[in-house]
């Protein structure tokens, strides 16, 4: 287990990088050079640098690509650094260039992920993701925090073995980590996540990490473990962006540094939100609730994760990661459209069921087949402007299709969750600003409550479909209080009346 993670990888990932090219791509200038660097909102930018060619292609050649626009097919430039480390710049998206009457040019431009391979002798036995945005704040401290010790020498250990003293900083030293045991793609893995010391340069982006024990990329790649953050996102109601990831010998030597431009749906302004997770994950006794719960995180991360590809939760959680950072009139739209996203996902999901239909297909077909010929029939001599006919048979052959709000009150039968007014007037809500609704300065209040009431019912039905919490935060009532999964929202008072 990682001791102290201190983001002494990080600076591989952050500080400049030198190297000169081996392999261009796709780019067509006589460049020799290249420069990796993070701007202010971690996105990689890399300065390539030429000379005696103009940067840009030809006048037969420049339908190939533009500047700002992303080359395509995108191939790897290639690199290699003065201490013989690969580098690898994946997806370089061209973006500002510079010739200077000395024949010397450079060309900027932002990349999704740059790799720096420094071992070539040693296999990969453990791996760490390195992510941003995390904390646990207002759940309190991490179950596993061992005594708290300030010291100007700082001892870096993993295990038993000695990795790194650096001296002259007071550091705050702990085991703060949760332990996560769980399951993805049929198979197990163990790992712990936790928070990195803020004395960083990069403390404002809440560093954390997730370091995975005996680490195998063939059972666990990189679209699994970002599965794994999206699912922690949602249970500690923050979202979490990985910016990068280290691998391992068995004797714990890095073998290879990945840095990934930090992409966070709300952008920069989601590293200022306070957490909202969907149920309480602290220890049951009352003494304990600075603590979170291993087991109730492992519990929910377990259901999120076996439900995640057949509800498709992907989309409905990035919805309300955007709902998060847009202005109050939009969330409610945003956060309407997930519900609706997971809503259709689980018809899809539920074969021979009602789903959007007030009859069933086959019989329907037979009752339309017969609707559409009354009306041929009807009409007979009736010239027709422009495409009147077709636009009555499209509306004659939706007559089939249930209300939206029917189409909700059979949901929430199907999956066995009661609702009441605080969610029925908060669904209504949602429609308002999707057709250009303006609110006057009194009806913010309201708005506002009604905005946490839908943001509590998207909780509440994932929680109910992927069976991870008998509990959950009802952030439609002050002080959020706790109640049963089957228990409808309580609105501002708690009595289950919604906002005026």
């Amino acid at each position: 287990m990682i001791e102290n993670a201190y983001y002494l990888e990080w600076e591989y990932l952050y500080r400049s990088n030198k190297f000169n090219i081996t392999d261009k791509g796709d780019l067509k200038e006589n460049i020799g050079s290249g420069l990796i660097e993070r701007d202010q909102n971690y996105k990689i930018f890399v300065t390539l640098k030429g000379t005696g060619t103009p940067l840009w292609p030809d006048e037969d050649d420049k339908n190939e690509y533009r500047k700002g626009e992303q080359i395509s097919p995108p191939k790897d430039i290639l690199g290699v650094t003065d201490h013989n480390s690969e580098i690898t710049i994946n997806r370089f998206l061209p973006m500002n260039i510079n010739v200077r009457g000395t024949g010397d040019s450079t060309i900027t431009g932002k990349c999704i992920q740059v790799r720096k391979k420094i071992n070539y002798n040693e296999e990969s036995r453990h791996l760490i993701d390195w992510i941003s945005n995390y904390s646990i704040f207002p759940l309190g401290m991490h179950s596993r925090t061992t005594k708290r010790v300030i010291s100007s020498t700082y001892n870096r250990e993993r295990g038993n073995q000695h990795i790194d003293t650096i001296n002259d900083r007071n550091i705050n030293s702990s085991q703060d980590c949760i332990r996560i045991e769980s399951k993805i793609n049929g198979q197990n893995f163990e790992a712990f996540i936790g928070e990195v010391h803020k004395h960083f340069d990069v403390s404002e982006i809440n560093p954390g990490f997730v370091e995975y024990q005996e680490y195998d990329s063939s059972n666990l790649n990189e679209d699994h473990r970002r599965s794994i953050i999206l699912g922690l996102s949602f249970i500690f109601g923050r979202e979490l962006g990985w910016v990068g990831s280290t691998k391992y010998s068995n004797e714990w030597n890095p073998i290879e540094y990945l840095a990934q431009s930090m992409f966070l749906a709300g952008g920069v302004e989601a590293l200022e939100k306070l957490n909202m997770p969907p149920a309480p994950l602290f220890l049951d006794n009352a003494k304990s609730q600075l603590f979170p719960d291993e087991n109730k995180i492992n519990r929910l991360l377990n259901s999120f994760l076996s439900n995640l590809d057949p509800l498709n939760l992907n989309h409905p959680i990035w919805l309300a990661w955007e709902a998060n950072v847009a202005p109050l009139d939009n969330q409610a739209t945003l956060l309407g459209a997930a519900i609706e996203s997971i809503r259709t996902s689980f018809w899809e999901s539920q074969e021979g069921k009602p789903g959007s239909l007030l009859i069933e297909t086959s019989q329907w077909k037979k009752i339309k087949e017969q609707l559409l010929d009354a009306y041929s029939e009807a009409i007979s001599g009736y010239e027709p402007k422009n495409d009147e006919h077709n636009i009555v048979r499209r509306k004659i052959e939706q007559l089939n299709q249930k209300s939206s709000n029917m189409q909700y009150d059979d949901f929430f039968y199907e999956i066995n969750l009661p609702i009441d007014e605080v969610e029925k007037k908060a669904l209504r809500e949602r429609n308002r600003p999707a057709h250009g609704y303006r609110y006057s300065p009194e009806q913010y209040k309201s708005l506002n409550s009604n905005v946490r009431a839908l943001r509590t019912l998207l909780n509440r039905i994932i929680l109910k479909l992927i069976g991870g919490s008998d509990h959950y935060y009802d952030y439609s009532t002050y002080g959020f209080p706790i109640r049963s999964i089957d228990d409808p929202l309580g609105g501002p008072e708690g009595e289950g009346t919604p906002a005026n």
